[in-house]
């Protein structure tokens, strides 16, 4: 099935991971996968904040949140302030 990345507000891209210019990437992954499993087929840290088609993902429900054909992941690094 396929599914699309999304890397927004200057989280880290990996040496090799070539981004459209919107900063997507289409990958291909087995019926099945989840969340964690994308994280770590493309190499992206696990402290970066994860939503599937605009609904957020926490970091501990990552590997239990199956994806389906079509999703899209929006990645960025958590937010800070003070």
């Amino acid at each position: 099935m396929n599914i699309t990345v999304k890397i927004i507000g200057g989280a880290k891209v990996p040496a090799g991971l070539k981004l459209d210019r919107d900063g997507s990437v289409s990958v291909s992954v087995e019926d099945g996968a989840t969340v964690a499993d994308v994280l770590l087929q493309l190499g992206l840290a696990e402290t970066l904040v994860t939503m599937v088609d605009s609904r957020p993902v926490p970091r501990l429900d990552r590997a239990d949140h199956p994806l389906v054909d079509g999703d899209e992941i929006t990645i960025f690094p958590p937010l800070k302030g003070g």
